[in-house]
């Protein structure tokens, strides 16, 4: 009988350090990409408002791809792959949330 109770003991002392293990990652893994996505918003945020103050005479498509390089340019001094489909997404997201900035300051007039 106690060497059926050391077993399980054992066995679930096994299984708690295997499940402590696997959510530590989950965990680390998950404030790891939430790190990474702040630094992308960040980093997409300063390229658009930088090609916004700097490059007035640019428009559309010519504007994004400035945007592009310099976001690009800022991820990669720190190390963070990104696709062109989510630095598209994250370029326009900032756009977006420029636009309804002035949309609010001209009702607002």
């Amino acid at each position: 009988m106690e060497q059926i109770t050391t077993a399980i003991v054992g066995l679930l002392v096994a299984v708690i350090t295997a499940l402590i293990g696997v959510v530590t990652r989950k965990v680390t893994t998950y404030l790891a990409n939430k790190e990474i996505s702040a630094e992308i918003a960040a980093v997409t945020n300063t390229a658009v408002r930088a090609v916004e103050q700097i490059y007035k005479d640019l428009h559309g498509d010519d504007k994004l791809n400035k945007a592009k390089e310099y976001a690009l340019e800022l991820l990669n001094e720190r190390g963070i792959a990104i696709s062109e489909i989510e630095l598209d997404l994250a370029i326009h997201k900032v756009v977006q949330e420029l636009n309804q900035g002035k949309e609010k300051i001209l009702k607002s007039l």
